[in-house]
């Protein structure tokens, strides 16, 4: 049955048609704290490209062994991925998003101190259950808290927030890079860890998780501080719409028809961010550099300053995607990255990887890549993947959506190392070509969701 929204009523406040300066930098806070998240997941695969090469050394990997010791965090990000969004469900996002911090927290202390290959792995493992949890919630978290006019720049935040981790963990290996000291470079991650438990214990949980729950007058609250009293009946009557579906859990997902399109949309988005070959390029970018000439601590200095360009890029993208479009993006960046791995392909191809020009080239098609996916398939995946999911099933269907985002980084990193020794050429060729169905897809598959609610796009029966 239908009820009407009171803004008074549940003792909640009416908002003021103009927020207060207390309001805004309220909100601003909270989607900052929200996004932590994002920087421990970056800061935490980022350190890996610097890391590894004296982890190597020490530990004596071969290169499969090198590959569990990279993968091993993708594989506990499935664990956390696959469970983030039944349990989400139950407890919340923010809880959730409480209990990844605690196991950054162990995660990286435990790295840090890890007297074997064996027990590195088991750490990253930890630390990879905490980077799935988190690659799930944090999306879903700040889409929910978002205002429909800015939601593409809140949730890109969540993008940002990653490739500033990414940039952190590389100045963290430039300056440690002259000692070695890749057990204080995984150890630093504890820091923003805490940061991030300390910023979420006094965040509120979203209002679309307490209404699911019953709880109007919390929900009424939380959205009266950043919605006009007149958004804010709107959204909670859209709300309480869309709430109206059975709700799905993680086992009855494929058995819903009115969840396929929106299920394949959100696996394709995940399957071809990945196999575009991103990771591998976070990863092993040292490696890349060194087997191009460069001496790893020069490696490490040149990727720091090549992760600088996409932070600023994703900063960019917040700024436009708004008011530009998610689809428009999608489709240039697709464009972009195959250009860049073709050209990085034709280098190798050549041989003369020692020669100035072919560096310069190479350092000009990195740079042409890395734009191309932080404008469109790097933050705009997470943009979308809130968006296309219906509420009833959001929290299972984001689970299972990261878990196949998950599973396609944990194939590709893994077998990265292997396929180098058939020839990097070939391999950047391969990326390069999986790029073209990128563009495909986003072209004939997504539909524009800027400037509609969440609810608005779930209702649209032409959408589903």
């Amino acid at each position: 049955m239908p009820f009407k929204f009171s803004v008074a009523s549940g003792g909640a406040a009416a908002a003021p048609a103009e927020e207060s300066w207390t309001g805004r930098r309220s909100n601003a806070l909270l989607y900052a704290f929200g996004a932590l998240g994002g920087l421990l997941f970056g800061y935490d695969t980022g350190i890996t490209g610097g890391a590894i090469l004296y982890i190597k050394s020490e530990f004596q990997l071969s290169p499969l062994l090198e590959g569990w010791v990279v993968s091993s965090l993708v594989l506990g990000a499935m664990l956390g991925a696959a469970t983030s969004g039944q349990l989400s469900d139950r407890v919340g996002h923010r809880r959730l998003l409480l209990f990844a911090g605690w196991l950054f927290i162990v995660g990286a202390l435990a790295a840090a101190a890890s007297p074997s290959a064996e027990v590195l792995i088991i750490a990253r493992l930890v630390l990879g259950v905490a980077v799935g949890i988190a690659s799930s919630q944090v999306p879903l978290y700040l889409s929910e808290m978002a205002p429909t006019k800015i939601r593409g720049a809140v949730v890109s935040l969540n993008q940002i927030m990653v490739v500033f981790g990414v940039v952190c963990a590389y100045l963290v290996s430039v300056l440690l890079a002259g000692s070695g000291a890749w057990r204080l470079m995984l150890g630093i991650g504890a820091i923003p860890a805490i940061l991030s438990v300390l910023g979420m214990w006094s965040q509120p949980e979203t209002p679309r998780w307490l209404m699911l729950h019953g709880r109007v007058a919390e929900a009424r609250a939380i959205l009266a501080r950043s919605r006009p009293p007149a958004e804010v009946e709107q959204e909670l009557a859209d709300i309480q719409t869309a709430s109206r579906r059975e709700r799905v859990g993680l086992g009855q997902l494929l058995h819903a028809r009115w969840l396929r399109r929106p299920l394949l949309i959100a696996a394709g988005l995940s399957i071809f961010q990945q196999i575009v070959g991103i990771n591998a390029m976070v990863y092993y970018a040292p490696t890349i550099l060194h087997t191009m000439g460069f001496s790893p601590h020069g490696a490490i200095l040149a990727t720091f300053l090549l992760t600088l360009l996409p932070f600023l890029i994703t900063i960019f993208c917040a700024k436009v995607v708004d008011h530009i479009g998610r689809r428009p993006l999608m489709m240039i960046g697709a464009l972009g990255m195959a250009g860049g791995m073709a050209a990085l392909s034709v280098v190798f191809f050549s041989g003369a990887l020692d020669k100035p020009l072919s560096q310069a080239v190479s350092i000009a098609a990195i740079c042409v890549y890395l734009t191309s996916f932080s404008l469109g398939w790097g933050g705009l995946v997470w943009v979308l993947l809130p968006e296309v999911l219906p509420l009833k099933a959001r929290g299972s269907a984001m689970g299972a959506a990261t878990l196949v985002n998950w599973l396609t980084n944990f194939a590709v990193s893994l077998s990265f190392p292997v396929l180098l020794v058939l020839g990097p050429g070939s391999v950047f060729g391969l990326f390069a070509f999986a790029a073209l169905p990128a563009y495909v897809f986003a072209r004939t598959q997504l539909t524009e969701t800027k400037g509609r609610s969440l609810e608005r796009i779930e209702l649209d029966a032409s959408f589903l």
